[in-house]
C-alpha cells in the first residue's frame, strides 16, 4: 500500500520476492528455512529512508498463529529462528553512522539487561564487527542471523560473529518495543505473525 513503510507477507506472495514499497528494496520470501514477516523502512530526520529491513523466521516456530504474542515471549521465542536483513537505502549511509546510530539504540536496551561494563563490551565487540566489514553504498546487504546467544553478520564475502545473549534481545527489541526506531514495522511483524503455515 503506498503511504506506508511497512509491509507484511500475505499468503498470497510466497514464492515471489517481496519489494518494500517505500524504497523498492527487494526481499526473497525465504532464507533457508525461514519466512519473511515483514518489511519496513528506517528514517532519520522524518524522511530520510536510511535503510530497509526485514524480519524473517523458521516455519516452525511458536510466534506463528499465536493472537496476540507479548513482546517478552517474542525477545525469547525469536532468537535461534530468526534473521534481520537490512539494504542500505541511501548513500549518506556509512559504517561508522550505522555502527553509531544502532549503538544509540542499543545501549539502554543492553543497560536493561547487563552492568555498564559488561554492556560497553558488546557495543565495542558489535561496532567492530560492522566496522571491520566492506564500505557500505546504496543497495549493500547485512544479514543478521539471531542465534540463542551470538549474532552471525554477514556482509556479501565477508561475516562475523558477536556473541551476547542480551545483544541479541537488544537487537530484536529495536524494532519491536515501545520505543521501535521504526514502529509500522514493528505493526507489520505482529500483524505477519498471524499467518499460519
Amino acid at each position: 500500500a503506498l503511504g506506508l513503510s511497512a509491509y507484511f507477507l500475505s499468503g498470497a506472495f510466497d514464492c515471489l520476492d517481496v519489494k518494500e514499497p517505500l524504497t523498492g528494496a527487494s526481499f526473497p520470501s525465504q532464507i533457508g528455512k525461514q519466512q519473511l514477516v515483514a518489511t519496513g523502512v528506517r528514517r532519520k530526520f522524518g524522511q530520510l529512508k536510511v535503510y530497509a529491513v526485514a524480519l524473517y523466521l523458521e516455519k516452525s516456530s511458536r510466534l506463528w498463529s499465536d493472537p496476540a504474542p507479548t513482546l517478552k515471549r517474542f525477545l525469547n521465542d525469536a532468537p535461534g529462528h530468526c534473521s534481520l536483513r537490512i539494504v542500505v537505502t541511501s548513500s549518506l549511509v556509512t559504517k561508522h553512522k550505522l555502527s553509531e546510530g544502532l549503538r544509540e539504540s542499543l545501549k539502554p536496551r543492553l543497560l536493561e539487561r547487563l552492568k555498564s561494563a559488561e554492556a560497553e563490551e558488546v557495543l565495542e565487540s558489535f561496532a567492530t564487527a560492522l566496522t571491520d566489514g566492506p564500505a557500505l553504498k546504496r543497495g549493500t546487504q547485512l544479514l543478521f542471523t539471531l542465534q540463542q546467544g551470538n549474532i552471525h553478520l554477514q556482509m556479501g564475502k565477508y561475516a562475523a560473529d558477536v556473541k551476547s545473549k542480551a545483544l541479541v534481545q537488544a537487537l530484536l527489541a529495536i524494532y519491536v518495543d515501545g520505543k521501535a526506531v521504526a514502529p509500522e514495522f514493528k505493526d507489520a511483524i505482529f500483524k505477519g505473525l498471524t499467518r499460519s503455515f
